[in-house]
């Protein structure tokens, strides 16, 4: 049952524009995916923050930041943009809510991360400097199951998410966010879908866009 449900998701290039999603599943979807995400000794290092349906000045400022990046990026090659505009980005002005993760220091650890500590432990997730650097694969990883369950969760619903990793994560492109403290990890956009990615493509593009094979990514030791 959770493959078919997973299997079944698609990019929205475009969310519905009216707003439909009663405020109260979208809180029980990220109680629940809390509830269920597991962390490395219970830190969960990263906030999840949420953008809702009448905060749009947030989400234009966003897509600001995805297009900065955009051009940026495509700067380095030297042919023409053919597309100025990535749709795929231009979907975060369309979302009814937005999720926006950043790292996290715990600066009230409980008994069992001080336990840990007094018996010898270092604790990463305490410090800065170490959640931004060394600790950083730990905070990609535990926000990618966390991103990955509000997905699933929504699925199961009928509702529709995105996501968005391509996108300067200076804060001095956040300064239109004031509660943006720590540098983004990913963004999610969540709706109900208009128009998908796969609708925009031709038959023809459609078998372009393809993942690996199998056999290249699964390998079993010999």
């Amino acid at each position: 049952m959770m493959f078919n449900a997973l299997d079944k998701w698609k990019f929205v290039y475009k969310f519905q524009d009216e707003h439909s999603i009663d405020p109260q599943i979208i809180d029980e979807i990220l109680w629940q995916s809390w509830k269920v995400t597991p962390s490395k000794n219970g830190f969960m290092p990263y906030e999840v923050h949420v953008i809702g349906p009448e905060q749009q000045h947030y989400k234009n400022a966003v897509f600001d930041i995805l297009q900065a990046k955009e051009m940026n990026v495509n700067a380095r090659n030297p042919l023409p943009n053919k597309w100025p505009i990535n749709p795929c980005k231009k979907s975060v002005v369309t979302c009814e809510y937005l999720l926006i993760f950043t790292p996290r220091v715990e600066d009230q650890p409980s008994e069992w991360q001080i336990h840990l500590r007094n018996g010898g432990c270092y604790m990463d997730a305490w410090y800065e400097d170490h959640v931004l650097k060394g600790y950083k694969n730990v905070v990609n990883v535990e926000i990618g199951l966390f991103a990955r369950m509000v997905s699933a969760l929504c699925i199961e619903k009928n509702i529709d998410t995105n996501y968005l990793i391509s996108f300067e994560s200076k804060l001095k492109y956040w300064e239109k966010l004031p509660f943006v403290k720590m540098p983004p990890c990913l963004l999610m956009t969540i709706g109900i879908g208009d128009i998908y990615r796969t609708d925009e493509l031709s038959k023809e593009a459609r078998t372009w866009d393809v993942r690996p094979n199998y056999d290249r990514i699964v390998k079993y030791a010999e």
